[in-house]
């Protein structure tokens, strides 16, 4: 019985090592696919025709291998810099966030088995969100580009990113999320929102496309959801170009009731000029190639 006994914990022995084994080597088979998944949308930035495209001012990209301090690159760790991918600009418009309770978290399989930012802001004891004080302002025309993963809940309208003064008296470029639309705000002596009505599930990804004309009857305003068909709303006002206020990322710049953004930001591109269809289809195709979503 003793000699048996004595085999059977052998056993065991070899049972739970050959077990570790093979767990380990799931975990590092995981670990090289999510490296080779990240290095594709690498060579699929490389490729892309964001920097080509004239009038680029602020680039965020969430898999360049660039984009953050690599101290800070480890799943869940807290992001002090996200850095500007912009190559057709001198002065970065980096977006910082000094306090260690508000910076938003790196999250390695954020979108689609990307690495994405998460914005968490469950709470409203310490909300996370990003600035810069460099960035200008937009003066007419505008594109923007966003990759993000919606909220849990999309019960209140929720800010993306924002560049307005204090009590909406003057907006230059605001994007806001609901349940059943995308808005952009502007407006010189009060905020004016064009929105596109369309639904938005919870937790899940999207590539948005904005294109701004102000001051339009026909169809001023441009919004696509996944590429698609056009949303339109006309616009009655221009941007306030006299703000020296600064853009925030994840957060609304009102000094009132707050809007704060409860999701992940894969990428932000933001041009300012109105693009050609052509240039926007090529940019959302990029966008829907490099983070697996479909582009209609």
């Amino acid at each position: 019985m003793k000699n048996l006994r004595a085999f059977s914990l052998v056993e065991l022995s070899i049972v739970l090592l050959i077990i570790g084994i093979l767990i380990a080597g799931i975990s590092d088979g995981s670990r090289l696919i999510g490296v080779a998944k990240l290095n594709m949308a690498r060579t699929t930035t490389n490729s892309s025709p964001v920097s080509s495209v004239k009038n680029l001012v602020l680039w965020l990209d969430s898999t360049a291998e660039k984009s953050f301090d690599e101290i800070e690159t480890e799943n869940n760790g807290a992001i002090s810099v996200w850095y500007d991918s912009n190559p057709q600009t001198q002065v970065r418009n980096n977006l910082t966030q000094s306090v260690a309770e508000r910076k938003p978290s790196y999250v390695t399989s954020g979108i689609n088995s990307l690495p994405a930012v998460r914005f968490n802001n469950e709470t409203t004891a310490a909300e996370d969100f990003m600035l810069s004080t460099l960035f200008q302002n937009i003066n007419t025309y505008s594109t923007v580009f966003l990759v993000i993963k919606t909220p849990s809940s999309l019960a209140t309208t929720q800010t993306i990113l924002s560049k307005v003064i204090a009590n909406d008296t003057g907006t230059n470029l605001q994007t806001n999320i609901g349940a059943s639309a995308i808005s952009y705000c502007d407006g010189v002596a009060a905020q004016n929102c064009y929105s596109g009505a369309t639904s938005f599930s919870t937790s899940t990804n999207y590539v948005i496309s904005m294109v701004y004309i102000p001051n339009t009857s026909d169809s001023g305003m441009k919004f696509y959801k996944n590429g698609g068909t056009a949303l339109s709303s006309t616009t009655t006002d221009s941007p306030d170009t006299l703000l020296t206020e600064t853009l925030f990322l994840g957060k609304s710049g009102i000094s009132g009731a707050v809007q704060y953004f409860n999701g992940h930001i894969g990428e932000l591109i933001i041009f300012d000029r109105a693009l050609k269809d052509e240039e926007r289809i090529s940019i959302q195709n990029y966008l829907g190639k490099k983070w697996t979503i479909k582009i209609f």
